[in-house]
């Protein structure tokens, strides 16, 4: 097993050469198209709800709407946030699976499938969604708790009396509260690589992220700026790899004896299909030092060209689109395989449980077996 662990920090830059896989992009990029459609539904039905008309949103942001500083009514903010939620969920699925093939592989199964893994994750990632719910619906009895106490408070006299005996216990409630919000994010961050190095329930899944919570925090603050800092430069080295390759495509397609501006014309066509939104503003930056602000730009119009440029166009928008979302699926990968790490490496510390150790099989001989038998009748 040419990939053992260390079981410490020095594990979580291997993520960036693990997370380099076929299966584990392809699963990603599974799972992110996925996520996004769902976002996508959900969040043009919440615009459109709120007063937006179709069209409008399509112009704007084309299949993905980033909706910054948009207003939604009280049926649009429900349906965002639900398409917001169901994302996340399939992200954390999505997660689950890559952390089953990565500790496969760590245990020595290179060939571990990728139909196995996201059937493991659909049958045993309903903790995925029980775990924090579960936190929330404690933490919702309580702020109930403390609203009937506000109602009490509202009695003449007495309730003042009664609101102001139970001040030090609502305080330490909502400390609690907040201890809770905690082991949400705990929760979220740990809850796939839990599942996908052990046979574990929901129970489990809390008990391990309050666990770290309360033990570990240190150590997982630690890897994760590790992790964050190796995420950032995995992508970045891959989308100016895959900027480099468009930049190639540019210069041979663009080239007179070839496609000359019709080119030019179906990358326009392309881009115009990819969302505007001020977020990429803040990028731009980054992008430049990429090299890849050259190639992707904004695109607010349309460009008028003959019906197959527009059609070649379209399917190329479908190739930049697989290209955006390798690169996101690349980056979740990473963050996937290093979570794993840092739960492998907190688990050895925590509890001194390495996952990866092959449970001993005792072998029973018929030597064995009479031996067994001739101690029973002794007993």
């Amino acid at each position: 097993m040419w990939h053992k662990p260390t079981y410490s920090f020095r594990d979580i830059p291997r993520a960036m050469k693990l997370a380099f896989s076929a299966k584990k992009i392809w699963v990603g990029m599974l799972g992110m198209m996925l996520a996004t459609f769902f976002y996508g539904v959900f969040t043009y039905l919440a615009l459109i709800v709120s007063g937006a008309y179709f069209n409008e949103i399509w112009r704007i942001w084309h299949f993905i709407p980033i909706p910054v500083g948009e207003s939604f009514n009280t049926p649009g903010t429900v349906l965002f946030i639900f398409g917001i939620i169901g994302g996340i969920i399939i992200l954390l699925y999505t997660q689950l699976a890559i952390g089953k093939i990565t500790f496969e592989q760590l245990k020595g199964n290179e060939f571990y499938e990728i139909n196995a893994a996201i059937s493991y994750a659909l049958k045993r990632g309903s903790p995925l969604i029980f775990s924090p719910f579960t936190i929330l619906f404690i933490i919702a009895l309580f702020l109930i708790g403390g609203t009937i106490l506000g109602l009490i408070a509202r009695i003449p006299i007495v309730g003042k009396i009664i609101f102001v005996l139970f001040t030090p216990l609502s305080f330490f409630a909502s400390l609690f509260i907040i201890y809770m919000f905690f082991g949400i994010i705990v929760t979220l961050f740990f809850a796939p690589a839990v599942l996908s190095s052990q046979d574990a329930d929901t129970f489990d899944v809390l008990f391990e992220s309050f666990s770290i919570l309360n033990e570990q925090i240190h150590r997982s603050i630690f890897y994760e700026v590790i992790l964050a800092i190796i995420t950032f430069t995995g992508v970045s080295i891959f989308i100016w790899a895959e900027g480099k390759a468009i930049w190639i495509m540019e210069k041979v397609f663009g080239l007179n004896i070839a496609l000359g501006n019709q080119f030019s014309n179906m990358e326009k066509i392309a881009l115009y299909y990819f969302p505007q939104s001020p977020l990429f503003a803040r990028i731009e930056s980054w992008l430049s030092l990429l090299r890849v602000d050259s190639i992707i730009y904004n695109v607010p119009e349309m460009v008028h060209v003959p019906k197959e440029i527009y059609f070649t166009g379209v399917i190329f928008a479908v190739f930049l689109y697989l290209a955006f979302f390798m690169a996101l699926a690349y980056a979740y990968s990473i963050i996937s395989v290093g979570h794993l790490f840092s739960y492998l490496a907190i688990a050895k510390h925590k509890d001194g449980i390495d996952y990866l150790k092959e449970e001993e099989v005792e072998v029973i001989t018929p030597e064995k077996e009479q031996k067994g038998e001739s101690q029973e009748n002794r007993d």
